[in-house]
């Protein structure tokens, strides 16, 4: 079946994606600097693959 004449979001991104994913929850912070001042933000992933993550910060 063509990926256009799929339905399912899914089944359609699977054949997409160029490698596999881990649902893993690892623990990030994030640091950057700001008029002088130094900020954090902590958050977690939700999502890895051998191209980058989703992170919520």
């Amino acid at each position: 079946m063509a990926l256009l004449q799929q339905t399912n979001f899914d089944s359609r991104f699977r054949h997409v994606r160029g490698s596999g994913r881990l649902n893993s929850r690892v623990a990030v912070a994030v640091e950057w600097t700001d008029a002088g001042q130094n900020l954090r933000a902590e958050g977690y992933t939700v999502d890895i693959s051998a191209k980058g993550c989703l992170a919520v910060v």
